[in-house]
């Protein structure tokens, strides 16, 4: 089920259901085969929100929930099985200022907007919570 920003709010892992607010949703992400693979988690296989993604001490990229579950399972990233805590994560935009810039410039529909043939919306990422605020075609529903 996805929220009214394209992100994805629930998941189900084996031990317990967790509701949240992940990644951005993949079909809402315009050209994403041409996207490095680091800009998505390894967890939930989504486009990472830069303001709010973490960075493990392997330098891979998660979003918070993700980095979460990982520390209370496995503790091994799923890349290349490093120790990963909580502790030794930071977020993106203090570790890596402009890898964080650069997620936020990727072009994204609105949640909204891309189901329209036209395709009302093409916007950067950073920017697409403002703009579905204020949305014509959710504001119509």
């Amino acid at each position: 089920m996805r929220n009214q920003f394209g992100y994805l709010n629930s998941v189900k892992f084996s031990w317990t259901e967790v509701s949240f607010t992940m990644g951005f949703d993949n079909e809402c992400i315009l050209n994403i085969q041409s996207l490095p693979g680091e800009y998505f988690c390894p967890v939930c296989r989504t486009l990472i929100y830069p303001n709010e993604a973490l960075q493990s001490q392997c330098t891979h990229l998660y979003c918070k929930p993700c980095l979460a579950y990982i520390v209370a399972t496995s503790h091994a990233c799923p890349y290349d099985g490093y120790l990963v805590t909580e502790a030794g994560s930071k977020p993106l935009i203090e570790s890596n200022k402009a890898l964080a810039e650069t997620i936020g410039k990727v072009a994204v529909y609105c949640l909204y907007c891309r189901s329209v043939v036209l395709k009302l919306y093409i916007g950067k990422y950073k920017n697409i919570h403002r703009y579905v605020l204020v949305c014509n075609l959710k504001l119509n529903r």
